[in-house]
């Protein structure tokens, strides 16, 4: 009975506050985090009226950054009239490694580096990573600004320097070796509106160095590789929120891009590219989570280097690296995830149920390629840091169910999705 009369208490003291003038604002328990850059991220202002809704907004949007291990708000009345609000952080662990060995589909790649995902405390995303992939060196960064010169505007950049050799697959068997001396970078500046709304234009620009090795004749020598520049503009869309708490995701967020490559921008090429990705999560209880992603594409143009391609550690799991590949795509990711150990803020254990579809194909071949579409089913394990930023350590082991392969094992940081 106790208990219920505390918890009535609190409410009638927060619905005391409602609309009276916040005085006072302070920030606590970061030692890292700068407090101007938490308190810019917020919309509870002084002299605003108070609202518990907004307040309530303000410490969600902070959660979602993932950089701190606990984030609460307390209210007290201020000396000097109305509201006095308190903000208590505790930040996580921000340097993190990349990691990310893998071998299959002819050639192998190892990729090691670190990220900080709260360079400076100023919540930017800064990750360098370098490594071999078939005995050549790559190399690649990125970086995030949320607040671009302390605007709404989010600066994402992202570039790699690849050695890439691949074999082509002409039903289960290659066809020839594809292999490209790859340089490309990406940006993106997009305008938040809201939590739930970003939009803003898009670059990329990527410069191959082709080559090929037959073994057996091609069928169609217009998709020989070409080597060249390839300059796209366009613009990106962002709808949806995702909310992370602990291990539990919630919510969902959609990510469309439409791309024009065209001389007039610096391309040796010209053709249209769109891509879009859809993930959603469902909160199983206080112990699990339902994840899944839907993503598709297509671009008209016949030269591989610009094909989309599926199979291995980050996209099509249990296939080979790049093993299936077209100017049209479609692929869905789908994990049952569920927290089975916890051992509080130390490590805690994560089991995981997954299953993939999906299929690439060049224009024409839409109803050959999604008759008998490509499946793996297996099952994961994550290793959860809780006082880390984005510290998961995944590990899947994924079976092909109608092709005659093995299973992939995978392993490597961070969730897939």
């Amino acid at each position: 009975m106790g208990a219920v009369w505390l918890i009535l208490a609190a409410v009638l003291s927060q619905v005391s506050y409602e609309g009276q003038p916040v005085g006072r604002i302070r920030v606590e328990g970061n030692r890292k985090s700068s407090s101007a850059v938490i308190l810019r991220e917020m919309e509870t202002a002084p002299g605003q009226p108070f609202s518990a809704h907004r307040l309530e907004q303000d410490l969600r949007r902070l959660r979602n950054w993932q950089i701190f291990g606990e984030v609460e708000g307390a209210i007290e009345p201020d000396l000097e009239g109305g509201v006095a609000v308190t903000v208590r952080v505790k930040d996580k662990w921000s340097i993190m490694p990349v990691l990310r060995p893998s071998v299959g589909g002819g050639d192998y790649e190892i990729r090691v580096g670190a990220r900080d995902g709260n360079f400076l405390g100023l919540h930017q995303d800064l990750g360098l990573w370098g490594g071999v992939r078939t005995g050549e060196p790559i190399a690649g960064y990125w970086f995030i600004e949320p607040r671009l010169l302390g605007t709404k505007f989010e600066l994402n950049t992202e570039g790699a320097r690849e050695f890439i050799v691949e074999p082509i697959y002409g039903g289960q068997e290659k066809t020839f070796i594809f292999d490209s001396d790859r340089t490309w970078n990406d940006v993106t500046l997009l305008y938040r509106f809201s939590d739930t709304l970003r939009v803003g234009p898009a670059y990329r620009v990527s410069r191959d160095r082709n080559g090929f090795n037959n073994e057996t004749p091609f069928e169609d020598p217009a998709q020989l590789p070409d080597g060249g520049h390839t300059a796209r503009l366009g613009a990106q869309l962002q709808l949806g929120r995702a909310n992370f708490r602990d291990h539990v995701f919630s919510g969902g967020l959609a990510v469309l891009r439409w791309d024009y490559a065209s001389p007039a921008w610096g391309s040796d090429f010209t053709f249209p590219w769109f891509e879009g990705k859809g993930t959603g999560y469902l909160p199983l209880g206080r112990r699990g989570t339902v994840a899944v992603r839907l993503s598709g594409g297509l671009q008209q143009f016949s030269a591989k280097q610009n094909d989309f391609t599926l199979g291995g550690f980050d996209n099509f799991r249990g296939f080979n690296s790049r093993q299936f590949r077209g100017s049209r795509y479609l692929l869905l990711n789908s994990e049952v995830r569920v927290l089975t150990w916890k051992t509080w803020r130390l490590i805690w254990l994560e089991n995981t149920a997954l299953l993939d579809v999906g299929g690439a194909w060049y224009a024409g071949a839409a109803e050959e390629a999604l008759r008998d579409p490509p499946i793996s089913a297996g099952v994961g394990m994550r290793l959860i840091p809780p006082w880390a930023y984005k510290g998961i350590v995944r590990f899947d082991l994924a079976w092909p169910l109608n092709r005659p392969q093995g299973p992939g094992i995978m392993f490597g940081v961070e969730q897939l999705l």
